[in-house]
């Protein structure tokens, strides 16, 4: 996501261009529909047609070599009820590298809950349908899996206005106008960088020529050549990555290059999938095992079960690791009895439990507990949650809940770490230590938190403020009667900052 201010606009299409160019006109809506006065992003999509992508043989061996650790959308909470499918491109020509241009001064836990607040961004104030990036890095060298499929796939991204096709976004948090990129920042955007270079085989110090989609620097069909790592700001006018990220720009490609020419040469697909040959544990009827280097996709061709059924049959979503080993389900068990229901209406969630086990134990579908709960299949499930089932007796006049208990906090809907931190006037380290959980723990509304605070302790100060979608600076300025200057003076943040939904801002 890369937004800047420029002068008031306005967000009119031109309807008679839509109607005479009908991919032009969904290119431009992308650019100008929905967005708050006085912000802009680049961004195109529709116009293309699904295709297979032709680097699912080398996006695991990619993954492994070089981005072992990445954290996915299960893992910072993507809600992927949220997202709609993306079409594809065939081939991977160059890579954009950007950034955010928000605040530089955040957490680690505060970064989880930056991806969720550009995700809800996009897909539910924008509706352009997911996360605009493909890959995206924080300033403690963390990388984020952002849109879907984009590990192993070429999903059409919104990332740079007139040329999504063919590229691939690197996004980092930060503004990058104003200050320096630490050494973790650097090394994170190269890595993500090499991931691309080594799984579509990209020659990183190429040139590739490209066609304008219509961008705010070129008109549409002005071929344009780039370089096949370029900046944001060579195809768009735009600052993006900023002055400071672009003098390390050529020691970020180097590193990058290394970085894949050290993982070797990727395999070369092979159609049809080759017939697994035996292992020491073999497969048996109904079963599966996982062999190195396997992935949804192999292991649906090979066992001709859809990826989607293997998930269900065996707990488990698209975004779960698998490892060599692991033994799958590919049908159901015919000669397993038929679960006693569970009466209480409830079920607590036990280890290595997912959807499917569950649906056994309790009678009760995947689909219909995903509903009463208020979750999706990719909701990451914890020991010790409590669901509710669909086999309950007929309810009684409900009673209305009792207040929390003193020392607890219950989770709201789009409530995280910090906020939950500012709300309680308890640190967030403090809150996940008395809750045995970490800063990428996924939270729920409904959750009963501790906070070890007694019936005595003070609330939270009410100095602040919770920015609602479509706020700006102005705005909040309006609304607290503080101005901006000194908004941003006490938040440590710009006015190029940029805001989300559900921040918490210091208002004294």
């Amino acid at each position: 996501l890369e937004l800047s201010l420029i002068d008031p606009g306005t967000a009119a299409t031109d309807e008679t261009v839509a109607s005479a160019h009908p991919a032009v006109a969904a290119e431009q809506a992308a650019e100008t529909a929905g967005l708050p006065r006085g912000v802009k992003s680049s961004a195109v999509v529709g116009g293309a047609e699904p295709a297979e992508a032709r680097t699912v043989a080398t996006a695991s061996d990619a993954r492994a070599k070089i981005l072992p650790d990445v954290i996915t959308r299960a893992q910072w909470g993507a809600d992927e009820s949220w997202a709609e499918d993306s079409p594809q491109f065939d081939q991977v020509r160059a890579l954009t590298i950007h950034h955010t241009a928000g605040t530089n001064d955040y957490s680690r836990a505060q970064a989880v809950e930056q991806m969720r607040g550009i995700y809800a961004y996009y897909t539910k104030t924008l509706g352009w349908g997911d996360f605009p990036y493909h890959l995206i890095t924080d300033r403690f060298g963390n990388i984020y899996e952002g849109r879907r499929g984009a590990l192993d796939s070429n999903p059409l991204g919104t990332h740079a206005g007139g040329f999504n096709r063919g590229t691939m976004g690197i996004s980092t948090m930060g503004n990058y106008d104003v200050v320096a990129p630490s050494e973790e920042v650097v090394d994170a955007m190269a890595r993500a960088t090499a991931y691309y270079l080594y799984r579509d085989s990209i020659d990183a110090r190429g040139r590739v020529t490209l066609t304008s989609g219509g961008s705010t620097k070129y008109a549409a069909g002005t071929p344009v050549t780039v370089d096949t790592i370029f900046p944001h700001r060579a195809t768009s006018a735009t600052a993006c990555p900023g002055q400071h990220l672009m003098a390390r720009f050529d020691d970020l490609r180097d590193r990058a290059e290394a970085i894949a020419t050290a993982a070797g040469q990727p395999p070369a697909p092979t159609t049809p999938a080759p017939t697994p040959a035996p292992t020491t544990e073999p497969s048996t009827a109904g079963t599966y095992t996982v062999q190195p280097n396997d992935g949804w996709w192999v292991i649906a061709r090979r066992t001709g079960v859809p990826a989607a059924t293997l998930q269900e049959l065996n707990g488990m979503t698209e975004s779960t690791v698998l490892h060599p080993g692991m033994v799958l389900r590919t049908v159901a068990d015919p000669t397993a009895p038929e679960p006693t229901p569970i009466t209480t209406g409830t079920y607590t969630a036990q280890p290595n439990d997912g959807w499917w086990v569950i649906a056994r134990r309790t009678g009760v579908s995947a689909a219909e507990l995903q509903r009463l709960n208020g979750m999706t299949a990719s909701t990451v499930l914890h020991p010790g949650m409590v669901l509710i089932t669909a086999a309950t007796a007929p309810a009684a006049t409900p009673t209305p809940a009792p207040a929390p208990a003193p020392g607890t906090y219950t989770v709201r809907e789009g409530d995280g770490w910090w906020i939950i931190a500012h709300r309680t006037g308890v640190t967030m380290e403090t809150l996940q230590r008395l809750n045995g959980m970490t800063a990428t723990t996924v939270l729920h509304p409904g959750m009963v938190l501790r906070t070890g605070q007694t019936a005595s302790a003070p609330a939270p100060s009410p100095a602040t403020y919770v920015v609602q979608a479509n706020d700006g600076w102005w705005l909040i300025a309006q609304r607290t009667g503080v101005s901006m200057e000194r908004l941003q003076r006490l938040n440590g943040m710009t006015v190029s900052t940029m805001l989300h939904p559900g921040m918490v801002l210091r208002t004294a």
